[in-house]
């Protein structure tokens, strides 16, 4: 429980950052001599620190490679698109005014956006969010479809754990993740990327 951590951590020269209820897990920062001691206590099941997360850049021609291809020509007489799925993109936002993104029906394609970082903006700085978005969800529109996504009637929501230089912690994923879990119903998200 969050109140005998906050006794344990006060007990070794620590403090609680953030509470993730949904996951029973908490960010802290101590004293890197007193980990050791921590990870003995029996209700304590895992320590990890604070790790630096980035995204990474990808230049395969996802829709053939990734088998999409394949599976949509396995399934007849069924709208494969995603339509109506949530989506919930943890990365560097995504750029809602990306051609890509913009739908033609006129509904927004995002639904949602929160940003878990330092940052408040969402608007993708980096670019990854927005790309890993685009492999996803990226309309039509450009090129006779040469840059569809595999499923563009998906609903995203935008999730910034990642900085305007690609970089964030593995609380901000947690954070968001944490976020997800309470608000799976409202966005019916069904996955996470």
């Amino acid at each position: 429980t969050p109140d005998s951590m906050v006794s344990k951590l006060d007990h070794v020269g620590g403090q609680i950052n953030e509470s993730f209820s949904e996951m029973d897990m908490i960010s802290a920062e101590l004293p890197l001599s007193k980990i050791r001691e921590l990870s003995l206590d029996e209700s304590i099941e895992y320590i990890s620190s604070d790790r630096i997360i980035q995204g990474t850049q990808t230049n395969s021609h996802y829709y053939r490679t990734t088998g999409a291809l394949d599976g949509y020509s396995e399934v007849s007489g069924v709208n494969a698109n995603g339509r109506g799925i949530g989506v919930a993109v943890l990365d560097s936002g995504i750029d809602v005014t990306h051609k890509l993104l913009v739908p033609a029906s006129g509904q927004p394609r995002v639904v949602y956006s929160k940003s878990f970082t330092q940052l408040s903006a969402t608007d993708d700085k980096y670019g990854h969010g927005t790309h890993v978005a685009s492999l996803l969800a990226g309309g039509s529109n450009l090129g006779k479809n040469a840059y569809g996504g595999i499923a563009p009637g998906v609903n995203l929501i935008n999730l910034a754990v990642l900085d305007d230089k690609g970089r964030g912690t593995s609380s901000n994923a947690i954070a968001a993740i944490d976020w997800v879990i309470q608000n799976k119903s409202s966005y019916n998200i069904r996955v996470i990327i």
